[in-house]
């Protein structure tokens, strides 16, 4: 499936569950019909009427309260089908927004809802047709049907014009409403007995009502006129387009810009470079840099943190990473790019003088699953025994735990194993499948077979903490309000916040079957992993409240007094107890289950805490660019901005910045940005060369964490493509 379809079918999905979100709207399509339907035909008088229908050539003679309850029906499902697109496209207005800067396409999400209107139309129209079939015979009930959709459809479309054109509900609800009383009135021949009239045949409902009359009374084809309908349908929908072009794009005017591969480093003592920090190293003489060198990467040999690990851990700290094959892709340099449009950023043009990590390495770098005997086939197999594709039985029990389902019917059981599969499972299964590294579990898999074990019959256990950080990123989602993971729309968004608050909560025990696959005879092994992993869970706690209530008074406060350790500190151990914590906690488990000994369990549980910080420090920096997979955008330019958030990129930039533009920058992020002023201020910071210095310490913070632990490691080649797949981690930028 190409890029472009899956773009399309994406959007339109979400469209659908909007509209089934839409409780109210959905409960006026089913009542309205059948009660206007019910009321006319009951208190309906009866008379012959005689009109004219254009269709048929001439006049006929029709029993008015007929002609009443096709009126009132189609007066009832255009009102619901234009409330219906109506809601839809005013609600998903913001939402829209940000999907276009992230760089889905505008006639995408503008086909999408359109693709939705003609369900929604067709559905509608089937159905009232059917409630008109129980109440009176019609000549024709295909024809009948076809008017029906065409009417719903101009409405429909009158409903996404007026979602893109109007910003308040009443306003909407009011024009919709006041249109289909007006346009159905002047249409039944029982209420203005000269429907007939010129003037009449520009209103919407002329045609579908012609074709309606003509399709219950008579047997002549009122096709011509049921299509008129789409006229209307065609017109409203392209002006909806036009609008939803105009308040979607973006105001920056291009200018010029260089296209330059690379923009040259400045001299040392030169001041701040346009695209990368004066003096900063390469990134491959960053990596390969000394491990005793400290933060300013000219300490003396033998005086770093390195200097009491020993001549073997010293020695291959040298090379970090170890050796191996690495490819010619270890970094991409990004083009200058002077488009100031969010849409240009997500087309493949991130922020000037950025260094990408790629997303796809290679082909001849050792992948993860190629380094490590823990392929990606067993990782899915151990996914699937926790999280399987479609509802099983033994996952029903297990998540039940003590309820007992025996004494319950064969129906009830299937339906309960249903409906827990669709409120847990399948939330969490679709963000496992729309990508990620999962660089997680496969690490925590290369440590015990680096201490000598074998990593494949804990499967489960590594599985569960890539269920554990899934779990997480849904629930991040929700308190961020961010639109795209992954390139796809949310898992709140798809599914509801309800569901998937519940769905990223539960994420969570899935270590607890986890252990009770893996380690169903050694309850002293399964307490201390069940105690280790319980810990994460709390530090991962405090660090996202940590994160939550931010650091603006820490913030400000260095910005008076110029002194920024607090605020880097607590920044720093905020992104620790984030997601330094858990990946330590799945080293420390393999470690434990590799019956290592405490030295190495602290070892590698430090090395695992080092790449995790490291990793969300990478994520900062990625954030201030777009991330895409395969051309679509994975997540928004400048969410943490957008968020108002203290990263580690604002923290380097505020101090590198003149204080009156730090201030400037921290007051206006603090104020909150539309889409547009964070992606000015992206590059503010990108310029400053505060991503170069926050690449720096993240690169340095896992050196010196794998010359701690490659001391105490055995010398083999797992230890050395446990080095490797460390290092592919903090390449990756599908979180």
């Amino acid at each position: 499936m190409t890029t472009r379809t899956t773009s399309f079918t994406t959007a339109l999905r979400f469209v659908l569950a909007a509209h089934v979100r839409n409780r109210l709207a959905l409960f006026l399509a089913v009542a309205f019909p059948l009660v206007w339907i019910f009321l006319t035909r009951t208190y309906g008088y009866h008379v012959t009427l005689h009109f004219q229908v254009f269709p048929a050539g001439g006049y006929i003679n029709a029993d008015n309260n007929r002609t009443m309850q096709l009126n009132s029906a189609m007066n009832a499902v255009t009102v619901t089908t234009g409330f219906m697109t109506f809601m839809e496209t005013l609600k998903s207005g913001p939402l829209d927004r940000r999907l276009v800067l992230a760089g889905y396409r505008r006639h995408h999400l503008m086909a999408a809802k359109v693709a939705a209107l003609l369900v929604i139309a067709a559905a509608l129209a089937a159905y009232t047709v059917l409630l008109l079939r129980l109440s009176f015979h019609q000549e024709q009930m295909g024809a009948l049907a076809l008017a029906f959709f065409t009417a719903n459809a101009a409405f429909g479309g009158i409903g996404i014009m007026l979602g893109t054109l109007l910003r308040g509900e009443l306003e909407g609800f009011f024009a919709i409403i006041m249109t289909s009383i007006i346009d159905n009135g002047l249409q039944n021949p029982g209420m203005n007995p000269p429907a007939d009239q010129p003037g009449l045949r520009l209103l919407p409902l002329h045609g579908p009502s012609q074709a309606a009359w003509a399709s219950a009374f008579t047997e002549a084809w009122p096709g011509a006129y049921a299509v008129r309908g789409l006229v209307w349908f065609a017109l409203t929908a392209t002006a909806g387009l036009l609008i939803f072009n105009r308040r979607t794009r973006s105001h920056h005017r291009p200018r010029p810009h260089s296209t330059s591969a690379r923009l040259p480093a400045q001299a040392p003592g030169s001041g701040a470079a346009a695209g990368t920090v004066a003096g900063a190293r390469p990134a491959h003489e960053r990596i390969e840099a000394h491990p005793a060198a400290g933060p300013g990467g000219d300490s003396e040999p033998g005086t770093g943190p390195a200097a009491n690990t020993g001549t073997a851990g010293a020695e291959r700290a040298r090379t970090w990473p170890p050796a191996g094959p690495q490819g010619d892709g270890t970094h991409e340099t990004i083009a200058t790019q002077d488009r100031q449009t969010a849409a240009m950023l997500c087309s493949g043009n991130p922020l000037p003088g950025l260094r990408r990590h790629n997303a796809a390495p290679n082909s001849q770098s050792g992948t993860p699953e190629k380094q490590s005997g823990y392929t990606a086939k067993t990782l899915e197999r151990d996914i699937g025994l926790l999280y399987p594709v479609l509802p099983h039985p033994a996952t029903a029990r297990d998540l039940m735990t003590t309820v007992r389902t025996e004494s319950l019917l064969p129906h009830s059981t299937r339906r309960l194993q249903q409906r827990l599969h669709t409120g847990l499972i399948a939330p969490v299964r679709e963000t496992v499948e729309h990508g990620g590294r999962r660089w997680r579990p496969t690490l925590a898999a290369a440590v015990a077979e680096a201490l000598g074990a074998d990593s494949r019959p804990y499967g489960p256990l590594w599985a569960a903490c890539e269920l554990l950080h899934t779990g997480s990123l849904i629930i991040d989602d929700i308190q961020d309000q961010a639109p795209l993971r992954r390139g796809r729309p949310c898992t709140h968004l798809v599914h509801g916040s309800a569901t998937a608050i519940n769905a990223g909560t539960a994420a969570y025990f899935a270590m607890h079957r986890a252990i009770q696959h893996a380690l169903p005879e050694d309850p002293r092994l399964r307490s201390t992993v069940y105690e280790v992993y319980l810990d994460a869970l709390q530090a991962a706690h405090c660090g996202q409240a940590l994160d939550l209530q931010g650091h603006h008074e820490e913030m400000t406060s260095a910005l008076e007094t110029g002194d920024t350790r607090v605020l880097k500190q607590l920044v720093t151990v905020t992104h620790r107890l984030k997601s330094g914590v858990p990946v330590g906690a799945a080293f420390r488990i393999a470690a434990v289950v590799a019956t290592a000994s405490v030295p190495q369990c602290e070892a590698v549980a430090a090395l695992g805490e080092a790449v995790g910080t490291a990793y969300q420090i990478t994520d900062d920096i990625a954030d201030l660019r777009c991330v895409s997979r395969q051309g679509t955008a994975t997540k928004r330019v400048a969410e943490d901005l957008l968020n108002a958030k203290v990263t580690y990129p604002l923290v380097h930039a505020l101090a590198r910045l003149p204080h009156d533009e730090a201030c400037r920058l921290w007051h206006q992020v603090r104020s909150g940005l539309d889409p547009d002023d964070a992606v000015r201020a992206a590059r503010r910071i990108t310029e400053c060369g505060a991503l170069e210095t926050c690449a720096d310490e993240a690169d340095r913070m896992v050196h010196d964490a794998w010359a701690q632990a490659s001391a105490v490691l055995p010398q083999s080649p797992a230890t050395e493509s446990l080095g490797r797949i460390c290092a592919e981690a903090l390449r990756s930028r599908v979180a």
